[in-house]
């Protein structure tokens, strides 16, 4: 990891130097059937990463970050002292990094709930306070994207030193969430729950998989390129069973090939997984949605063919209950949920959602909106000094952040298989989402989830929504484009 890490510092310092702004550059392409680990050789850069961003002296001022998540306890973004749990330190250490080296004080105000947080931060620009330098929270719900619209948060594409193509940016998050050159908030290695709980994967029980008599190496499917939705759908037929034979399945008594909640979100990680992009924005500015096409139809059509709601009486059952207690052989989820899995008697691995077919160039790995760790600019803010310690911030996580997320991960249960460091890399570095998985134009989450669990047919309800589906559009369109 650490080879990766140097050969990657040296190709974007070479860029940087040559170019002034990594966000001019020329993208290259992804090639995430293989380890990034792969052919690495052990060279030293030239120059570090910190050099380019050059030398500041804050002389001691307050950079105040305000921090408005749900669960302070579970999406931790604050540590205050070294306690041995390695996502607090890690933190600890990379906050106290930015302070010694850039002579800055930073400080984080607490507020439980995005909503809350949102509204704080929307009041104080509006009153033409200066308190909050960034914000970190969620995107839905009335998170990020709730206060887009009233203007309470600064374009990060025109804000200087932010390379938001930079491995420690998300660079899916930059190409899919930008509009008319805007990017209000985005995500990467600046807070470790971006990766350790965002990210949609998949996760399958070895204990179960070798009892079902299944020889398949998955691993080395994932890094051929071959672990597609053809093959889920081939390990998981007619292993559904009714245990207590009361004639229905449910998450607490049964047997599941594969289990999941029922909500949008595990949908769209499907359908991110097998190459669906839900909206697309052209050369001359339009948006517009991408889903009623034959292709994306077809892939509708296959999930719906595999997958049928799963009962249960709470939305933790999936992971907690069946998986948990070996009544699973697969379980699709977030990142987050292998660390809560320690107590599990089977042994388990990882896997990215799988591929439409061999021919689909990459993995992709839905971003959940709701996970934490996505960030934004206050509109009033100094823009110099809230970008300038952004970006150092999120250089220094790349380099300080990413080993708890191997560390807590694969201390769950996986440690002892090599390949899954591989897999999350896969993982982050394929994190996704696009502005209609965001922002729901018409309620097509809805109309999705009905088509793929419950076979409501998608074209009819799809042509139905469509006025909605553009007023919505030209709604976020306007927000998006007013100054």
């Amino acid at each position: 990891m650490k080879n990766a890490k140097i050969v990657i510092l040296f190709l974007v310092v070479c860029h940087l130097l040559t170019a002034c702004q990594a966000k001019n550059a020329n993208q290259t392409e992804d090639k995430n059937n293989r380890s990034p680990t792969d052919n690495i050789e052990d060279t030293e850069p030239t120059a570090s990463y910190y050099d380019v961003l050059g030398k500041r002296d804050f002389s001691g001022d307050t950079f105040t970050i305000l921090d408005a998540v749900h669960s302070p306890d579970v999406h931790i973004n604050v540590a205050l002292e070294i306690t041995g749990e390695p996502i607090n330190d890690a933190l600890f250490k990379r906050d106290k990094f930015i302070e010694d080296t850039y002579n800055v004080n930073i400080n984080y105000v607490q507020i439980v709930g995005n909503g809350p947080g949102c509204s704080s931060l929307e009041k104080s620009v509006k009153a033409g306070m200066r308190e909050y330098d960034l914000i970190v929270s969620y995107v839905l719900g009335s998170g990020l994207s709730t206060i887009v619209p009233r203007q309470v948060l600064y374009n990060m594409i025109d804000a200087p030193y932010l390379s938001l193509q930079s491995p420690w940016w998300s660079k899916m998050l930059y190409e899919n969430m930008q509009y008319n050159h805007k990017l209000f908030y985005s995500s990467g290695d600046i807070y470790l729950p971006t990766f350790s709980q965002g990210p949609m994967n998949m996760m399958y029980n070895k204990n179960v998989f070798k009892n079902h008599g299944l020889e398949d190496n998955l691993y080395q499917l994932v890094f051929d390129g071959k672990w597609t939705l053809d093959v889920l759908e081939k390990l998981i037929k007619d292993t559904d069973l009714d245990l207590n034979s009361d004639g229905k399945m449910h998450a607490k008594d049964d047997f599941y090939g594969i289990t999941y909640a029922n909500l949008p979100e595990y949908m769209f990680g499907f359908l991110a997984g097998a190459g669906v992009k839900t909206s697309e924005v052209t050369g001359d500015g339009e948006l517009a949605m991408t889903l009623n096409t034959p292709l994306t139809i077809a892939k509708i059509d296959k999930l719906a063919s595999m997958l049928e709601p799963i009962s249960y009486a709470d939305i933790q059952d999936p992971p907690l209950v069946t998986f948990q207690e070996g009544r699973a052989m697969f379980l699709a989820t977030c990142m987050i949920v292998p660390t809560w899995l320690r107590g599990m008697a089977d042994d388990f691995g990882i896997l990215p959602q799988p591929k439409w077919d061999e021919n689909q160039k990459s993995y992709v790995s839905y971003l959940n909106g709701w996970g934490n760790g996505y960030v934004g600019i206050p509109a009033n803010a100094d823009i110099d000094k809230s970008a300038f310690v952004m970006e150092a911030m999120a250089y220094a996580g790349y380099e300080m952040l990413r080993e708890p997320v191997y560390e807590i991960t694969l201390s769950a249960k996986v440690s002892r298989d090599e390949e899954s460091a591989r897999i999350i890399d896969i993982i982050i570095e394929t994190a996704f989402a696009d502005l209609g998985s965001v922002y729901n134009f018409g309620g097509t989450q809805d109309i999705i989830v009905q088509a793929i669990l419950n076979n409501k047919d998608f074209v009819s309800a799809y042509e139905k929504s469509e006025p909605k589906i553009q007023k919505d559009i030209e709604k976020f369109i306007a927000s998006w484009t007013s100054e």
